[in-house]
């Protein structure tokens, strides 16, 4: 049996390994000479790849395909035409934050559709926010677990979502929530979609409350904030789009970028450029 999912790798290893998703950290400890057993196997995306330079690490071998037994319990790719209702499911994403917030009402759609059969669906997230995960507690995400696994941990659900081809389009005429529609197969349904909500940590909101206090006082403004720079090249504005788009609502608005710290400084250079 072979097996092939659009987006992912699955990569052996004579080393231990490490991996860090918003402070959990994956260990991957090989036990075995074999490298063919499912727990000697990780799943992960061709992005996480690149980004890790995993390629040029002694010890690491990396396969677009796998050859199994045929009684290797894998899960079925979702094309749409499963019965969702009691099935144990991994959606897998690669995406930032503000990506998982737009994307909120697709998924809460996908799991409406489950549970309107007797028994609703188990919908677990692969994705890169574990303690930080925007919408946490909502009753259509069951799990969320960071999205680098072992194929004994894949074999575990019964369906797979990929949502990792949605960080390689770029189109004018669809959202990335439209996109994630295309995917899970609902995008010629007609529905009644809520705008994303989400549940920010209020102790971390007072901290920072202050400097926005301050901005609003010393400008006179409202304040607008800007999250710039994304993790993938195709999707970054150049710095003159949002210089026009500052000179915009300059009169009623201040920009606040957003970014954590070694960005901002490169992002501050040209911003002083």
């Amino acid at each position: 049996m072979n097996l092939t999912i659009p987006g992912l790798c699955f990569l052996t290893s004579s080393n231990p390994l490490k991996f860090n998703t918003d402070g959990f950290d994956t260990l991957f400890k090989p036990m075995s000479n074999n490298p063919c057993i499912p727990e000697n196997v990780l799943v992960l995306t061709n992005i996480h790849i690149e980004t890790l330079q995993l390629r040029s690490v002694n010890g690491i071998s990396l396969f677009d395909h796998l050859d199994l037994n045929n009684d290797f319990a894998i899960p079925e790719i979702y094309n749409g035409s499963q019965n969702l209702g009691g099935k144990s499911i991994l959606i897998l994403m690669l995406n930032g934050w503000g990506d998982t917030i737009l994307i909120q009402p697709a998924l809460r759609a996908f799991y409406e559709k489950g549970a309107s059969s007797e028994e609703p669906p188990n919908i677990t997230l692969g994705c890169n926010w574990i303690h930080n995960f925007p919408y946490p507690n909502v009753p259509f995400i069951q799990n969320v677990r960071p999205n680098i696994l072992t194929l004994k941990e894949l074999e575990k659900f019964d369906l797979l979502v990929n949502l990792i081809p949605i960080n390689h389009k770029k189109s004018l005429d669809k959202s990335m929530k439209d996109l994630c529609l295309d995917i899970l197969k609902l995008n010629g349904e007609t529905q009644n979609i809520p705008a994303p909500s989400i549940a920010p940590d209020l102790n971390r909101v007072a901290r920072i409350q202050p400097v926005f206090d301050r901005l609003r006082e010393s400008t006179g403004k409202k304040l607008c904030y800007v999250n710039w720079k994304s993790r993938f090249v195709h999707k970054n504005a150049p710095p003159q789009l949002f210089f026009e788009i500052v000179e915009a609502l300059s009169d009623q608005y201040q920009a606040v970028l957003f970014k954590d710290a070694p960005v901002a400084k490169i992002m501050q250079k040209e911003i002083d450029a």
